[in-house]
């Protein structure tokens, strides 16, 4: 981020006529008199009192005098804080200017009140004034918002705030109600496209002296190195008479209050709109048209083809005809005595004449079949009209390849012009959702990076505008890191291969346990350690006679619990270095478990069948019989939940005390049994693939392991989204584990363990 250099323009305009000067209009510009003062920035203000009096200008040059006064009165201060203050005091200088009877101005009043500091905007505005956001080809009325009441309580007068970040080549125009009621948007556009003084010109040209009119017009033109400074929140409710704090509000449109209108769903219905009827709909038309206008036509192209022929050919063939016949006959008769002589020659061979015999047989009988299969018109019609037809349907052919290729070129510009739009709109898009990111308006700019991500997927599939669609693609991929905390890691941190040990390992987990990591075969029950403090990796050699194959594994009071394929459950003890078999019963239904999970000494086994969970409690020997976790559900319903089962189709869970499961791209939390209300995280890239869950109780967040999108989510137990980390080395994830107090997170990916700092 940079610094912005502002050049600031006034413009004051009254009415020509006497009569119509109703009004009294000022503009102010404020700059830091002294190096103190700079902390503080500058300060514009645009006002004006309708249905003047005696204290018109007094209380203008009031109200300016005490905004100015306290603004810049504590250097100390933050821009926002001195703002705050300054809008306090003004509003309590009003309420004491009407206690003294003194009321004429209530409802009459229309300022606008502008700080600029560095790239950041903080303002506010009483009356029918409007300030305009002026980017690109958009202007934007920034403050509409901002005014809830028409006639507020002296008290309330300037009652919102809003705030946000310029950049080169925004403009801002502060302006009286009477500007923009003489002025149209589109003049607007064009003045603003020259520079300041010229603008200024147009104008006051389009004013022309009959009305009352003043504005500030700010033009960031240049920008100086700085350190940057970040949009920063106004908190709400920090001195009274500020009630509500907004930021620059709906960016794309402000609608009236209780009728807000959602600019997106213009964009969204536009790209379905594109889709449905441009595409399917051309699609049939252009093949009904295609057909149609062979089908009318081909009549009428056989018919004036064989007329055209025949026209022509009866002339040609006229003149020619007796030529054409000298010529053929003396060339027939040189061709008959030559092969009168070759014949003669080859007769005299035996093989010719048994050669002879079978050919004058198959050309007799290829004769009689053609005559079995000849229409019988066609047998009976003159060289001339054989000679017609053949034309006819040559040209027929010739013009069925032509309507092809028309075909094909229309399909070709229908293509054209529909990946062209939809290029548009998803450009258009994010430039939107650049706008919307500014004022920190995350939903709709989740929305239209949305879009601008699927429109260019489409565009890149369908092979037209692929490098413009290729380079706004990379754009909406920074604009969704920046905006879901996205961390792309081009080389992560490999700490080890399992796989250095023999060519043959294959791994299915990761553990933690004491400085340790573990990994574990499901074909030969090999376990594999790795030591963080020692950084060497090793065979672990135990014995798995009865045990089955090793499928899940969780870490519960320091040992490692593994559900087998038997189904049983085996527990290794790294001290003694020993894997055995621990009692258990599984009930009738516990027959697909996909998950396991520890909590003390208990185990919870997640079952697919019947979408349950099941807890074992430790006993002596081993694990007492499972029973079903989950409250029924019918009891669910009597708690006032939604009449439906608490599980479809998991896929993993995590405990921390509460159990979180993972199902449809979503997570649900149940505590006791019972589900609790959990918000679960929207993501621009939905993890609906994901398959592994991971938290403890002493960790402040929740992990998604996402193979099929190569990342990790690292989500709040708020159901907020921490971070997500992205790797295209992360091609082939199999499970995670993350250290105590969540300082490094481990990714085993293949045989490979990654390390990741967070």
């Amino acid at each position: 981020m940079s610094n912005l250099e502002i050049k600031a323009t006034e413009l004051i305009s009254t009415s020509k006529k006497e009569k119509d000067r109703n009004a009294f209009l000022d503009t102010f510009i404020f700059e830091p008199e002294n190096i103190e003062e700079q902390n503080l920035g500058n300060l514009y203000i645009v006002g004006e009192i309708t249905n003047l009096s005696n204290n018109s200008e007094y209380l203008i040059n009031l109200l300016v005098a005490t905004i100015k006064k306290e603004y810049y009165s504590l250097t100390g201060r933050s821009p926002i804080e001195s703002f705050e203050q300054g809008l306090n005091k003004t509003n309590e200088m009003l309420a004491d200017f009407a206690q003294q009877g003194n009321i004429e101005w209530i409802g009459n009043l229309n300022i606008s009140v502008l700080v600029l500091k560095e790239n950041t905007v903080y303002f506010s505005q009483t009356g029918k004034t409007q300030t305009l956001l002026v980017r690109g080809k958009n202007i934007i009325d920034i403050g509409k918002d901002l005014i809830t009441d028409p006639m507020p309580h002296p008290l309330k007068t300037f009652s919102n705030i809003a705030s946000g970040e310029i950049e080169i080549g925004d403009k801002i125009i502060l302006a009286t109600p009477e500007f923009f009621r003489s002025i149209s948007e589109e003049e607007i556009k064009n003045a603003v496209a020259g520079n300041a003084e010229a603008m200024v010109e147009k104008f006051e040209s389009a004013l022309g002296g009959r009305t009352n009119a003043a504005l500030i017009f700010l033009e960031a033109i240049s920008s100086i190195p700085s350190t940057g400074i970040g949009l920063k929140k106004i908190s709400a409710g920090r001195i009274e008479g500020l009630k509500n704090d907004l930021y620059f509000g709906n960016i794309f449109k402000h609608p009236p209050v209780g009728e807000k209108e959602d600019r997106l769903k213009e964009v969204i219905d536009q790209i379905n709109a594109l889709e449905e009827e441009k595409l399917t709909n051309r699609k049939i038309k252009i093949a009904a048209k295609a057909l149609r206008f062979v089908a009318e036509n081909a009549k009428k192209i056989l018919l004036l083809t064989y007329r055209l022929i025949k026209r022509r050919l009866s002339a040609a063939y006229l003149y020619f005809k007796p030529k054409l016949l000298g010529l053929c006959r003396r060339l027939l008769e040189k061709i008959k005595n030559l092969a009168s002589q070759a014949y003669n020659k080859l007769k005299s061979v035996s093989f010719f004449a048994a050669a002879s015999g079978k050919l004058a047989a198959s050309k007799n009988a290829f004769w009689e079949k053609l005559r079995g299969i000849t229409p019988p018109f066609l047998k009976n019609i003159s060289p001339k009209s054989r000679l017609i037809i053949a034309g006819a349907l040559v040209f027929l052919i010739l013009a069925g390849a032509t309507t092809a290729t028309f075909i094909k070129k229309s399909r070709e510009e229908q293509n054209i012009k529909y990946y062209g739009t939809l290029l548009e709109a998803a450009q258009k898009a994010a430039g939107e959702a650049d706008i919307a990111q500014i004022y920190q308006n995350d939903e709709k700019t989740k929305d239209l990076v949305r879009t601008a991500l699927n429109n260019t997927e489409k565009i890149i599939k369908s092979g037209y505008f692929v490098k413009e669609a290729e380079a706004l693609k990379e754009k909406a991929l920074g604009q969704m890191d920046k905006l879901e905390g996205i961390l792309r890691i081009a080389a992560p941190n490999k700490i080890v291969d399992f796989g250095s040990n023999s060519s043959n390992i294959q791994t299915c987990g990761l553990l933690l346990l004491n400085k340790n990591l573990y990994s574990y075969n499901s074909q030969n029950n090999a376990i594999y350690r790795y030591s963080l403090t020692k950084k060497t990796s090793e065979i672990v050699a135990v014995s798995s006679q009865n045990i089955g194959h090793l499928k899940i594994a969780e870490v519960v009071s320091d040992k490692i619990v593994f559900y087998t394929d038997l189904p049983a459950i085996a527990v290794y003890d790294p001290a003694k270095n020993e894997l055995k078999n621990s009692a258990i019963k599984f009930g009738a239904d516990e027959n697909d478990v996909i998950d396991l999970g520890g909590f003390g000494n208990n185990i919870y086994l997640l079952n697919k069948t019947d979408n349950e969970i099941y807890k074992h409690s430790a006993v002596l020997n081993g694990f007492a019989n499972g029973v079903k976790w989950l409250a029924p559900l019918k009891t669910q319903f009597l708690t006032g939940l939604e009449k439906k089962e608490p599980l479809i189709n998991p896929v993993s869970l995590a405990i921390d005390g509460n159990i979180y499961v993972l199902q449809n791209g979503g997570i649900l939390k149940f505590q006791r049994g019972y589900k609790k209300e959990f918000s679960s995280p929207s993501t621009l890239i939905p993890f609906e693939g994901a398959t592994k869950l991971f938290t403890a109780a002493d960790e402040k967040n929740i992990y998604v392991l996402d193979p099929r999108n190569k990342r990790v989510l690292i989500i709040s137990k708020l159901g907020k989204i921490v971070k997500q980390i992205i790797s295209e080395k992360f091609d082939n994830l199999i499970d995670l584990a993350v250290s105590p107090k969540e300082k490094e997170l481990y990714l085993l990916n293949g045989t490979s363990v990654f390390e990741i700092i967070l």
